[in-house]
């Protein structure tokens, strides 16, 4: 077998002439377009996709405030960029609040607008609110990039959104990880689980199964006092 393997290692050597691929069967490859896009930090795409119109829609942060970058809330923003078919700039927005803000995953929607998924250790500027350490952080843009509405998502650990999809539905999913155990997160087996979220069309969380209004528990108590009352009363007699 080493003999075998020797000579066809020599082969390979002497005569790369007869494994060559024709020049004719390659097809050159060609560069349609390409762009730059940032400022004097750091910035970072995580995820492209391309639009109804024939542009792309691009997401991810950025350290920078100066450049193509609009402005900046403090540390890294999830930053959005629309590019037209050829590349160029449309619009760009930059998200977040005064701590770290990342965005990995956008996916356009069928009104035209756009949903972002990331996380935020933010607890101002854009975001809402925060649960504690780093929360999950869906945002959903109308078609020139502007805040519809966001929602975090998570416990007092670190909470991330990775993906995003619009559902048949009109609402949302959104997967990630979490180490946390309280809050939005029910329950944990250890460590970092997989968290999937469903959302409904404006970015808020369905009701769990087993949640009831305040009005109808209210009724709910009342009705069994009553009950009970009426039973005691008819024993009495």
């Amino acid at each position: 077998m080493q003999m075998v393997r020797t000579c066809w290692i020599i082969l390979l050597i002497c005569c790369p002439l007869a494994f060559a691929i024709p020049a004719a069967a390659v097809e050159p490859l060609s560069l349609t377009w390409s762009t730059i896009l940032g400022g004097s930090e750091a910035d970072y795409a995580h995820e492209v996709q391309q639009t109804s119109d024939g542009g792309y829609i691009v997401a991810g942060y950025t350290l920078s405030n100066d450049g193509d970058v609009g402005r900046n809330h403090g540390l890294e923003d999830i930053w959005v960029v629309k590019l037209d078919g050829a590349g160029k700039p449309v619009w760009n927005a930059t998200l977040g609040g005064s701590d770290r803000d990342f965005a990995y995953a956008v996916q356009q929607t069928s009104d035209g607008g756009y949903v972002v998924a990331g996380s935020t250790r933010s607890n101002d500027g854009d975001v809402g609110f925060n649960h504690g350490l780093e929360d999950s952080w869906v945002v959903k843009l109308d078609g020139a990039g502007q805040k519809v509405w966001n929602v975090t998502l998570g416990g007092s650990k670190n909470d991330e959104a990775t993906a995003v999809r619009q559902t048949s539905d009109g609402g949302y999913i959104v997967a990630g990880s979490t180490g946390s155990n309280d809050g939005d997160v029910r329950s944990n087996h250890g460590s970092a689980d997989y968290y999937v979220v469903k959302l409904a069309g404006d970015g808020s969380t369905p009701v769990a199964g087993h949640s009831l209004p305040l009005v109808l528990v209210v009724a709910i108590i009342v009705g069994a006092v009553t009950l009970v009352y009426s039973r005691d009363k008819k024993r009495s007699q």
